[in-house]
Formats: structure tokens, sequence, C-alpha cells
């Protein structure tokens, strides 16, 4: 091969490869940075809940042995799975955040669930205001300056109390109502529905409000994405506990590494769903700040 042969041949082959990292790289940048981790816990989660399946004695440590000490070509293929994984679940986010808002099918079941818990969450926005109205009143009755705990009690049921919005308003979720209270008080700043003024709203306010709003967002969604699969991973270990008592090994060969995976996996889904909450209200507050903006602008701007 001639030398200009040689170089149109590494030309090319840089042209390819060019070609084929820009490829990748829009690709990765088209699927959600929120779903990358749970999306990771997923796969391997799986990967871990199937060496557990196959290993004889039901042992949680050495399925982890197990997985750790995976050959190179098994991370490449856990690797291409989470990438998979990702594709096919982000579509699915904004359905997860409506499902833990309490927008739910619409059955007899789901129905009648729904309106048991809005009915608890009603009478506990009730008991919130008898008692910070109760706190309120004695700390106007107390001559001089109020004690600090009691107003650290009136502060903390006033929070509380002001997570939930009007009570023809109370959703069947606490995420819910948390959410659709920093809403309602996102469109009375505003004076008009959130719906008529968000988009334009983000698209024209200083980088600094939309930063933080998108920022509260993506982890709102990651956390919320993350109670599933932590809630789907533990139905899937229960579910492997029964197959492997049902099997050969008897429970109280099975019930200490059971109740240690159970125990995890249900730590996990309350850690994601207090994070998701915290989210949620920072999420709000930056809804506020946005419709603060709004209202402070000129007419036409």
């Amino acid at each position: 091969m001639t030398n200009s042969a040689a170089r149109v041949a590494a030309s090319q082959a840089v042209e390819n490869s060019t070609a084929v990292n820009e490829l990748l790289a829009r690709t990765l940048s088209l699927l959600g940075v929120s779903s990358w981790f749970p999306s990771i816990a997923a796969t391997v989660g799986v990967v871990f809940l199937h060496d557990l399946h196959q290993s004889d004695d039901f042992g949680v440590y050495g399925a982890a042995e197990t997985l750790a000490g995976s050959e190179w070509q098994r991370w490449v293929g856990i690797a291409l799975a989470v990438v998979l994984v990702n594709v096919v679940t982000q579509p699915f986010q904004y359905s997860m955040i409506r499902a833990m808002e309490g927008y739910w099918a619409p059955n007899r079941a789901t129905r009648a669930a729904s309106r048991a818990l809005v009915n608890r969450h009603v009478r506990k926005r009730a008991g919130l205001n008898k008692r910070r109205l109760q706190l309120a009143r004695k700390r106007d009755g107390e001559t001089g300056k109020a004690s600090p705990s009691l107003e650290r009690d009136l502060e903390a049921v006033r929070r509380s109390f002001f997570d939930y919005p009007k009570q023809e308003r109370v959703m069947p979720t606490r995420l819910g109502n948390v959410l659709r209270s920093f809403e309602d008080r996102a469109s009375t700043v505003a004076g008009v529905p959130m719906e008529t003024w968000i988009g334009h709203v983000i698209a024209t306010s200083p980088d600094r409000i939309v930063k933080e709003h998108d920022m509260h967002r993506l982890r709102l969604d990651m956390y919320v994405h993350l109670f599933f699969v932590w809630l789907t991973g533990l139905i899937a270990a229960v579910a492997l506990v029964v197959v492997a008592v049902a099997g050969e090994l008897a429970l109280n060969e099975v019930w200490v590494d059971a109740v240690v995976l159970v125990a995890l996996l249900t730590t996990l889904g309350l850690v994601a769903r207090s994070a998701a909450l915290r989210s949620t209200a920072a999420y709000g507050s930056a809804l506020v700040s946005l419709a603060t903006d709004f209202t402070s602008r000129e007419p036409g701007d």
C-alpha cells in the first residue's frame, strides 16, 4: 500500500470513528439523566436476584460475591442492559409521578381506595388546622414573649398544614398533596392557572431560576423512579423467598437471608419515598419562584 493510500485509509477510519462517537453521544443525550441511576439499580438488582435464585442455599452474601466476581464480558452485558432499561423505562417516568400523585386508572378498586385515602387526608388536614389554631391562640394568650418550644411546635404544625391544598382539592397521596399545594400557591401568586404561563416563563426566566427548577424536577423524577425500582425489587424478593421455601429449602434455612433482603429493599424504598417528598417540596418552591418572576414582569415581557 502506498503512503497516499495509507493516509486515505487512516483518514477514513478516523471519520468512521468520529461518526460512531457522534451517534453514540446523540443517543445517550436523548436518555434522561434522572433515569440513569434507577436503570443501573434495576439492572444490577435483576442480576443479583438471578444469582440469588440460582444459588443452592439462597445466600445473600454468596450472591453478592458472585455478582462482584463476574467476568468482564458479563459486566459489558450489564452495561448494555442498563442502556436498554433506560430507553424502555424513560417514557414511563411521567406515569410514575402521576401514580405517586394519586392519579390512578379508573376502576372500582382504585376509586374505593382513592376515596378512603382522600377522606383520611381530609381528616388529617382538619386535625392539623385545629391544632394550628389552638397553638396560635395559646401563643397569643401568653403574656410577654412566647416560649421557643411553643413557636417551634406552631411552625411545625403550620408547615404540615400548608403541605395540603384546600379541602376540596385534597389528593389521595402525600406527594400529590404537597405538589398540588405548591401548584395552587404558584397559581395564586401568578393570578392565573399555572398551565397558562409555566411554559412561557420557563423559556424566558433568568437562568438561575430555571436551573433551580430543572434540578429539583430531575431529582423528583429520579427518586420516584427509584421508589418503583425498590418496590418492584421487594415484590420480586418476596416471590423468590416463597419459591425457595416451596422448593427444597426449609424456612429455617433461608429466613435470616430473607429478612436481610426484605429489610434492605424496604429501607431503600422508604428512603427513596422520603427523598421524593423532599424533592417535591423543593420543586414546588421553584414553581413559586417562577410565578413570582412572572408577576414582577412588565406587561408584554
